[in-house]
C-alpha cells in the first residue's frame, strides 16, 4: 500500500507545469541556411538543414553545382574539417539535366560536433572543365559560420545544478484518501482474483489424453519389437503382449468391450457384429489360435516366426484403420 501510494503522489507531480525547467530550454531553430554563389559557368547552391542546430543534432550540407554549358565537373573532397567536428555519410549525384535544360551536380554530408559553440564550415572546391583538352579551373564557396547551440541554453556557464525537491506534501482533505483507498482496494481485488484463478486452473483435473486407436495400436506393437524379447528366449511374453494389444485394438476400433473372453468367445462376439471383412477376420483368427498355442500348449515358434506373427498384427491393424475412432492412452 505504502508503494502504490508513493506511485500516486509522484505521478501527481509530473503531471504540474515546469516553468523552470521549461525558461531554461534553447529557444526554437529559426530553419535553414541557403547560400549561392556564381563561379564562372557554374552556379554553386549551399543548403544547410538547419541554421542554429543544437550540439546533439546532426545536420545535412547539400551543395549543388549547376551550369547551362557543358562541363566536366569534379565534386569536392571532404577534407580540412574543424576540430571537434565529425562528417559522415558523402552522396554525389550528377550530372542531371533538368528540365529547363541545366545540367547539375550535388554533393550532400552529415555534419556532426562534439561540442556546443561557433564552426565555420571550409571552403568547398570543385574543378571543371570543358572538354578534356582544357585545364582544370577551381570553383569555390565562401566559408559559412554555424553556431551549434547547448542543451543547456542560451548561457551555459551561468546553468548550476539545483538540489533535487523535497518530498511532497501529502494530500489532504477526505477526497483523495478516499480515491487511494478505492485504488489500493482494486488492486488487492485484482490480485486476489488473479490468484484464485491460478489455484483453480492449477488444481483441476486434466481430461485423460486420447489419440486414435490405430496410432495407440501400432506405438505398442513398436515397443514390444524394440524390447527384444525373442532374442531374451521371452517367447510366451512375446505372444501374450502382442495378442493382448490386438485385442485391446479390436475393442478400441470396433467398441466390443469383452476383455475377459477367450479368443474363441471374442471371436464370436466379433463375428455376431460384421465390421471385419472375410479376409480381415479370417486374418485375425489365425493370428489370435498361433498365439493361444504359444501360451498354452507350449509350441515353441522361431524367431522368423515370431517376426512373421509381429508383421500379421501391423498388416491387420493397417488394413482396419480409422484415424476418425479414438482411444484413451
Amino acid at each position: 500500500m505504502f508503494l502504490l501510494t508513493s506511485l500516486l503522489l509522484t505521478l501527481a507531480s509530473f503531471a504540474a507545469p515546469d516553468t523552470q525547467a521549461a525558461s531554461d530550454r534553447p529557444s526554437p531553430a529559426p530553419g535553414p541556411l541557403r547560400r549561392t554563389w556564381t563561379r564562372g559557368p557554374l552556379q554553386l547552391d549551399l543548403s544547410i538543414s538547419d541554421a542554429a542546430p543544437l550540439a546533439a543534432d546532426t545536420v545535412r550540407v547539400r551543395l549543388q553545382a549547376s551550369s547551362g554549358d557543358k562541363l566536366q565537373v569534379e565534386l569536392p573532397t571532404l577534407e580540412n574539417w574543424p576540430k571537434d567536428s565529425l562528417v559522415g555519410r558523402p552522396e554525389q549525384s550528377g550530372p542531371t539535366t533538368g528540365g529547363d535544360g541545366r545540367t547539375s551536380w550535388e554533393l550532400s554530408f552529415e555534419l556532426d560536433v562534439l561540442r556546443a559553440g561557433a564552426y565555420q564550415l571550409p571552403e568547398l572546391a570543385m574543378k571543371f572543365r570543358r572538354s578534356e583538352s582544357e585545364e582544370w579551373t577551381t570553383a569555390s564557396t565562401e566559408p559559412v559560420s554555424i553556431e551549434f547551440r547547448s542543451l543547456l541554453g542560451d548561457d551555459p556557464d551561468q546553468a548550476a545544478p539545483r538540489p533535487n525537491p523535497g518530498p511532497a506534501d501529502l494530500p489532504r482533505g477526505p477526497v483523495p484518501w478516499i480515491v487511494i483507498a478505492a485504488v489500493v482496494l482494486g488492486v488487492a481485488l485484482a490480485i486476489g482474483l488473479l490468484v484464485a484463478l491460478f489455484v483453480w486452473r492449477s488444481r483441476r483435473p486434466q481430461p485423460p489424453l486420447r489419440i486414435t486407436a490405430y496410432r495407440k495400436a501400432m506405438d505398442a506393437i513398436h515397443r514390444i519389437n524394440l524390447a527384444g524379447l525373442l532374442d531374451r528366449g521371452e517367447v510366451d511374453r512375446f505372444y501374450t503382449d502382442l495378442s493382448d494389444v490386438v485385442r485391446r485394438y479390436v475393442e478400441d476400433r470396433f467398441g466390443l468391450r469383452a476383455p475377459e473372453q477367450t479368443t474363441e468367445e471374442f471371436l464370436q462376439a466379433l463375428a455376431r457384429r460384421p465390421v471385419l471383412a472375410r479376409e480381415q477376420g479370417q486374418s485375425l483368427a489365425h493370428f489370435l489360435e498361433e498365439c493361444d498355442m504359444v501360451k498354452f500348449a507350449r509350441v515353441r515358434p522361431t524367431s522368423l516366426e515370431g517376426q512373421a506373427a509381429l508383421r500379421a498384427a501391423r498388416d491387420f491393424v493397417e488394413s482396419t484403420r480409422d484415424d476418425s475412432v479414438f482411444a484413451l492412452a
